[in-house]
């Protein structure tokens, strides 16, 4: 890094492989969550939340995002390596200092299942817009059926483009 410069090196592997281990998560959470709660002026009308492991298994992560805005709404973190983001993630639902009334969520397949749909729509007060791909076949070939019938919300022109 230069003198005076304003940027700063990112963080290495070294780091957090040290730091993880020692960190109170839900301290660390609270603190951040609380931050960002203050710091932002109004909830945005759609999140969405995603989650990644971090190498090695150390832990996963997933983070709460405003999808208008791209900044993060709220995190949950945990030390659980393999099947961590699903625990995550039910976490931060869970979480009374995530306000989700009145939003709509945004998840990937991996997110959907029937308690975390139960726990934003029936416990938090949101919608839930469900990613179903065929790693689900059953709930897949159900919305097949449901929305077989179903005229497309959008429409592709023919039109030619502008230019």
């Amino acid at each position: 890094m230069r003198k005076n410069s304003r940027f700063y090196p990112a963080p290495g592997y070294t780091l957090y492989r040290e730091l993880l281990p020692r960190l109170d998560l839900d301290a660390f959470e609270k603190a951040l969550n609380g931050w960002l709660g203050q710091h932002r002026g109004q909830l945005p009308s759609t999140l969405a939340f995603d989650g990644k492991c971090i190498r090695e298994n150390l832990g996963a992560i997933v983070t709460l995002l405003d999808v208008e805005e791209g900044v993060p709404v709220a995190v949950a973190a945990t030390t659980v390596g393999k099947g961590g983001e699903v625990a995550c993630a039910r976490k931060l639902l869970q979480s009374d200092q995530v306000a989700l009334e009145n939003t709509t969520l945004i998840a990937d397949s991996l997110h959907t299942n029937a308690t975390n749909a139960h726990l934003i729509v029936s416990v938090r007060g949101a919608n839930y817009i469900a990613a179903i791909k065929d790693n689900q076949p059953t709930l897949h070939q159900l919305a097949q059926k449901q929305l077989a019938d179903t005229p497309p919300l959008f429409r592709v022109s023919n039109l030619p483009m502008a230019s």
